[in-house]
């Protein structure tokens, strides 16, 4: 295999391991695992733990067997050498009783191991001849009887059960240590799979923690990459739409100057040519000359009226008087043309002695022209301020225009308001402060920039 698609497996592996679905499914996989583990354990150590309570039940049934037999071949003995009644009846107790302990013996705990049949061979010929020596004391076989027991063990039936008894409890012995031994198992099985589920469970939730982490950090280096692709293009946008602006004002600037020059020339011209008429037509007759000097007379109205329309659409494209005049001129003008042609009442106040750069002046004024503009149009006002003041202290100049009107949700602007948009654009792409502030009292327009 080569680099490249090592590479690409190690890759494809990390995302997989990094996959919500894949991770619950190996979860998932090890809960069941552990939980297969733990119920061998548990029912491995209950069955060792059973049986090891069987083998303690084995134990005590058969040490209480041993003890009815001694009993009952103690009592035998006394009751044949005094014959009295209370040792035989205590006999019988204790023979009936160890028959029933054999019987529950063989039927209750089932033993398997091979010395119980020995034992239960050697218990059963000891009852056997305790009982044949009761018979023939009962009958009065005494010359038998004593033959019987000139051949009777005298104690040693009873020494090999007790011999028996003690092989089978160290058989017995060796299987609880055997089920002891199963049961410790079990339970480090068990431990062990405690062990195993809880470091599944924190590999688990460390890879979980660690996808989240990688999320969040693609997540983050997504958003920053988005932001810094925005900031990008509003830059863009914002000095393409300067740069446009710039644009504009210059064509329009060499436009007026052209209308200036070219129309302006042609009317002077037109003029001339109109007073020359008039002194010519002195030579006509009366009849003549008066219908010449009406018509020359409604020429010169139209000429004055196109002179007119040739200043006002010079001054919409761009404004002479503040090349000329300057900015406080400029402004004084346009505030008494907007007081004209509104008929509000117009508040000015204009400082003297500022000197700005031919882009900002044009700025200012532009933003002034169309706050008058919005004014005249939307604010149904009856007053309005205008100022330009100088600040010494910092160095900077304000425009604050101000109405009375009805004012507007500066919030709920509509995109399409460009008027707006427009005069925000302009203040902001010379570096100015820009502020605007509307509500039931009126409508106020800031500008600040530096000189």
């Amino acid at each position: 295999m080569s680099s490249s698609s090592s590479y690409k497996f190690l890759r494809r592996s990390g995302a997989l391991i990094r996959s919500p679905s894949l991770l619950m499914a190996i979860a998932s996989c090890i809960l069941l695992g552990i939980l297969g583990v733990n119920e061998v354990a548990f029912r491995g150590a209950n069955s060792a733990l059973e049986r090891g309570i069987q083998y303690q039940r084995e134990n005590l049934l058969t040490n209480h067997l041993v003890q009815s037999l001694l009993q009952a071949e103690a009592q035998l003995k006394g009751y044949i050498a005094s014959a009295d009644v209370a040792a035989k009846e205590q006999y019988l107790r204790a023979r009936a009783q160890a028959q029933k302990q054999l019987q529950e013996l063989v039927q209750t705990t089932k033993p398997s191991l091979p010395e119980f049949a020995l034992l239960r061979t050697e218990v059963s010929d000891s009852l056997e001849e305790m009982h044949t020596l009761m018979d023939l004391y009962s009958s009065g076989q005494q010359e038998v009887l004593q033959l019987a027991m000139s051949h009777y063990r005298a104690g040693q039936g009873i020494a090999t059960v007790q011999n028996v008894e003690q092989r089978y409890q160290a058989a017995q012995t060796a299987q609880i240590e055997k089920t002891h031994k199963k049961t410790a198992f079990f339970l480090r099985l068990s431990q062990l799979g405690v062990a195993l589920v809880s470091l599944a469970a924190l590999l688990v939730f460390f890879l979980y923690l660690r996808k989240v982490k990688a999320d969040r950090a693609l997540q983050l280096a997504r958003q920053e990459r988005l932001e810094l692709i925005v900031q990008q293009r509003t830059a863009s946008l914002f000095a393409l739409a300067s740069h446009l602006q710039d644009v504009r004002d210059q064509e329009r600037a060499a436009l007026a100057q052209e209308l200036h020059d070219e129309l302006g020339a042609l009317i002077t011209v037109a003029k001339l040519d109109v007073a020359s008429l008039t002194a010519t037509m002195r030579t006509f007759d009366d009849s003549k000359r008066k219908e010449v000097e009406d018509k020359l007379t409604h020429l010169q109205q139209i000429l004055l009226q196109l002179f007119a329309i040739k200043r006002r659409i010079i001054d919409r494209l761009f404004p002479t008087t503040l090349a000329s005049l300057g900015l406080k001129e400029a402004l004084l003008l346009l505030v008494q043309q907007f007081a004209t042609a509104s008929g509000m009442a117009v508040h000015s106040q204009l400082d003297d002695g500022i000197v700005l750069p031919e882009k900002t002046q044009l700025m200012l004024y532009r933003i002034a022209q169309e706050a008058l503009n919005n004014i005249s149009k939307y604010a149904e006002a009856t007053e309005v301020h205008v100022q330009l003041t100088r600040n010494m202290s910092t160095r900077t100049v304000s425009l604050v225009i101000e109405d009375n009107g009805k004012g507007f949700d500066v919030d709920r602007v509509p995109a399409t308001t460009y008027g707006i948009k427009g005069m925000q654009h302009r203040a902001q792409a010379l570096g100015a402060t820009w502020s605007l502030s509307s509500g039931a009292q009126g409508t106020r327009i800031s500008v600040e920039i530096g000189e």
